[in-house]
This record gives structure tokens, sequence and C-alpha cells, in this order.
């Protein structure tokens, strides 16, 4: 049987079952336990995380990627980029496999994922499975200047106004929408340090320095 097919082989329901250590489990979970042993057995080494937060979500040559920020065994602040490939398997919260299409930035998710990464910033891994936990928080809306712009990573901090002394970098997807002062749409590449925007995010950031999160639209004052 080839790896991931155990989640299309009947209906994936979130069913309780009791494992041989006499642990309620759900159906999801037992066959995300398989999934793993598969990939031990299989000599894959694998990294499983919970409570992970995706920061950033865009395609690319046929090719989706998430970014993932969460913390290791150790309680430090980890971010990872997860390639989601044909074989990658996407759960909703109700156990049933859906489209890497639904995941977006502000959802909070459990994934598992090759161990083996490459040496980029963020480091990439191949993702086995993705399932999410939690729906995107609330919005808030952000005023102040640019500092800086990131163009290879699509990504800006900017000076709050209400506080000058508090940064944040807001991470641009291709999902972000970019207005400028006539509320016209723009490209990322014509945001520059020194201008005035107001920024349309979500509510939560990660404990990096300076502190991250997704931007849903930029608006040029």
């Amino acid at each position: 049987m080839a790896l991931f097919s155990l989640f299309s082989s009947t209906k994936f329901k979130n069913l309780e079952y009791t494992d041989k250590k006499r642990r309620k489990v759900t159906i999801q979970k037992l066959r995300i336990r398989k999934i793993e042993n598969r990939c031990k057995n299989m000599f894959m080494p694998i990294i499983s995380v919970a409570d992970a937060m995706i920061t950033k979500v865009y395609s690319d040559g046929g090719m989706s990627y998430i970014t993932i920020n969460y913390k290791d065994e150790e309680g430090k602040e980890k971010t990872t980029e997860l390639v989601l490939n044909e074989r990658t398997i996407v759960l909703g919260m109700n156990g049933i496999p859906t489209s890497e299409a639904v995941l977006a930035e502000g959802m909070t998710v459990s994934a598992t994922f090759s161990k083996n990464m490459t040496r980029s910033i963020p480091p990439q891994a191949t993702a086995y499975i993705v399932v999410i936990t939690a729906w995107p928080i609330q919005e808030e809306i952000t005023r102040g200047i640019i500092l800086k712009v990131d163009r290879a990573n699509r990504s800006f901090i900017l000076s709050n106004e209400e506080d000058f002394s508090s940064v944040i970098q807001f991470n641009v997807s291709d999902e972000t929408m970019i207005l400028n002062r006539f509320g016209r749409p723009i490209e990322f590449f014509g945001l520059n340090p020194g201008m005035r925007v107001q920024v349309r995010h979500a509510n939560f950031t990660t404990n990096s320095i300076p502190p991250q999160t997704a931007a849903f639209e930029v608006r040029v004052l």
C-alpha cells in the first residue's frame, strides 16, 4: 500500500477508538500515527509539531508553500517553510481530507514534516501531514512608517505611529492587497521606506525580534 493511501481507502471520520494501551484516540489521530510510524519504518526522519501558526502562504511553479512558526521541544521559537506536494495530506478541523488551497495566514495547525531541511532562511522541508486546528484570528489595523523593505522575502518593517518604539515585520503573500493612496492596486515593489501606510493584519504576532504577522491589506496614506 502506498504511503499516503491510508486516507483515501475509507471515508475519514472523527470517531473515537481505544488503542492497545486503552487510550481514547480519534480515528484522525490514529491514522496520523500510522503515517508517522510508516515514515519512521522507511527511515524517513520526521518532526511533528502542534499549535503552529501559519504566517505566510504562497504558490510558485505549481507548488504550494506555507511558513509556520512554532516552539520546539526546548521551547525555542522556530520558523520553517513547508513544501506541499501531491503527497501531502491536508486535513480540516472535522478530520476530513481537504485541499491545500484552504490554508490561510493566521490558521493554527499541527504538522508532520521531514527533518531534512535546506540551509535557507527560513529552512524548507517537505510536509507530510498538515492538520487545521483553528481558523484565522480576528484582524487589526496598524498605521505607521515603513522603515525597511525586504524584496527577496516579501516583507517590510513598520514603526507603529502610536508608539514609534514599537516595530512589526509584516509578511506579504500573493493574497495581500496593496493599494496606493487613491485606492488602486499596486505591486509590492511600490512600497518603499519612509512611506506612511495602513496595514490590515492578523491580530497575532510571533515571539521573534521584531515580532512578525501576516498582512492582509496594505494601503498607502
